[in-house]
């Protein structure tokens, strides 16, 4: 089954919406963020802008 994602994020901003009205208890999930390397224009290339736009 293919997923609708215009309701998933409908679905979520409702969720918000009513966590803040009071109306319901989101779970919170805490992640680490990862480190991220320098990266300079020399480092864009053609080649990186296309494989980033197929993502």
């Amino acid at each position: 089954m293919k997923r609708n994602l215009f309701a998933e994020l409908s679905e979520g901003f409702d969720a918000l919406a009513e966590a803040r009205q009071g109306k319901r208890t989101l779970r919170i999930v805490e992640a680490e963020a990862a480190p991220v390397g320098d990266v300079t224009p020399h480092d864009i290339t053609p080649d990186t802008v296309d494989r980033l736009a197929s993502v």
